[in-house]
């Protein structure tokens, strides 16, 4: 369902929605529905919608899948993802979220359920390291199902904020010396996702749209190789509503002016 939305990775989890929820309070806006537009592949697109208890999501939905969320008081600890196009709730991944001292410090990832591997066929693990700086490493570790032992990816990730918004991702593999950065800008409006419980903790996802724990908005996105190759650089036009929220978001390929994909946003 997610088009990659697992969040981690995650997200990008373009997690919009829809609320029918009796008990959400009125004055926190959240993001109602967003329908997702792929100007060169139309068979993408979606429209989600979510279903929230006061400000916590209970679950977000397309026309192929669901996302149900869990929760340990304002923390999300677990998202099911389920394929739905069957008209049966078949679960495609589970991540799981732990925190310490109010920090993300992992996240697991499994997929691939079957009788033979009830726990998931592929698993793996990303556990977040709280520099003294403010920056944040993460590292990835891949997990033998029939053995139970990890190997440390080769790759480790390095994430720099500024002002509550991701501002630059460095990924360096020690085996083959790449490195690749890429690089964020954001205007001063509102992120869509900035009310709802818990995404704020969630600094794992570094896409083209940044982070759905920023506070504010990718209105550009460098991303470059240190080979020395040419950058490219990915803008967003974004339109507001009167509540400084966007309510269309048009992304750019990397030529600048053709139209990649289109979201629109209601609250």
């Amino acid at each position: 369902m997610k088009k990659n939305l697992c969040l981690f990775s995650a997200l990008a989890l373009v997690l919009t929605s829809c609320s029918s929820d009796d008990n959400q309070d009125s004055n926190v806006v959240l993001p109602r529905t967003i329908k997702y537009s792929n100007i060169q592949y139309p068979s993408d697109n979606s429209s989600y919608v979510s279903t929230y208890d006061g400000n916590k999501v209970v679950s977000v939905k397309d026309e192929a899948g669901r996302t149900d969320y869990t929760y340990e008081g304002s923390q999300i600890v677990k998202e099911i993802n389920y394929d739905t196009e069957s008209g049966k709730d078949i679960i495609s991944d589970i991540v799981g979220y732990k925190y310490t001292n109010g920090k993300l410090t992992e996240s697991t990832f499994a997929e691939g359920f079957s009788a033979e591997f009830p726990n998931g066929e592929y698993q793996s693990r990303y556990v977040y390291i709280h520099n003294a700086d403010g920056t944040i490493k993460k590292e990835h570790y891949r997990i033998n199902t029939k053995t139970g032992v990890e190997t440390k990816n080769s790759t480790v990730e390095v994430l720099t904020f500024a002002n509550g918004n991701l501002v630059k991702s460095v990924e360096t593999d020690s085996e083959t010396g790449s490195v690749f950065t890429a690089v964020y800008e954001y205007d001063n409006k509102n992120n869509p996702f900035k009310n709802i419980l818990g995404f704020n903790l969630l600094i794992g996802h570094s896409e083209g749209e940044g982070s759905v724990s920023s506070v504010n908005n990718v209105i550009k996105y460098t991303a470059s190789y240190k080979d020395g190759g040419a950058a490219n650089v990915y803008k967003r036009e974004i339109v507001y509503d009167a509540n400084d929220y966007p309510s269309k978001i048009t992304n750019y390929k990397n030529d600048g002016t053709t139209i990649n994909e289109i979201n629109e946003y209601t609250y």
